[in-house]
């Protein structure tokens, strides 16, 4: 949410959303975020917003529970006061490019590209949905943003088309497991 397509999307968002809406940002970069929550509040001062400069690329799901939590009550509110929770999963990275597949032998540089592309999106995913279970809102939205890397091969993009397969596959079986969920 610091730059980029995150910082437009809240923005946008924010736009349409209601007053005492409530809006959760997180990416490294604090001051960035900062910049984000400036342009927010200009585009629209009835909305709240909540910054948590955080490293997506260390899952831990406990932290990512207590961001939401103390999101909503710092703001004096409950999951019962919306009418939708959504969630947006734009974090990711394209990973090294200098690698071909025949040289990616390394589980370590795995682990640490998948802890940001698929594990931390997947555990605050989770969370998200223990703070906004099915019937504590009308409706619940999860937005995956992905790319054709999700489904076709491109030369150098090992680990990108490799993460974004698995993300889009996750956020299928999501979907199949929880029709209440608008994915």
């Amino acid at each position: 949410a610091s730059k980029g397509i995150g910082r437009k999307f809240s923005i946008e968002f924010s736009r349409a959303f209601a007053a005492n809406s409530l809006l959760v940002l997180l990416a490294r970069s604090e001051s960035g975020l900062l910049q984000t929550s400036n342009l927010v509040t200009s585009a629209n001062a009835n909305v709240k917003v909540k910054i948590y400069p955080t490293d997506l690329s260390k899952p831990d799901p406990e932290l990512f529970l207590s961001m939401i939590q103390t999101s909503l009550s710092e703001s004096g509110c409950s999951p019962g006061d919306f009418d939708m929770s959504l969630i947006v999963h734009n974090a990711a990275s394209v990973g090294d490019v200098s690698e071909g597949t025949s040289d990616m032998c390394y589980p370590e540089k795995w682990q640490e590209y998948f802890s940001l592309n698929l594990f931390s999106v997947a555990c605050l995913n989770s969370q998200f949905l223990k703070v906004f279970p099915e019937g504590s809102v009308k409706q619940r939205t999860i937005i995956n943003v992905t790319s054709l890397c999700a489904i076709k091969p491109f030369k150098s993009m090992g680990y990108y088309c490799s993460g974004k397969a698995s993300r889009e596959m996750f956020f299928r079986v999501l979907a199949e497991e929880n029709p209440s969920i608008n994915v």
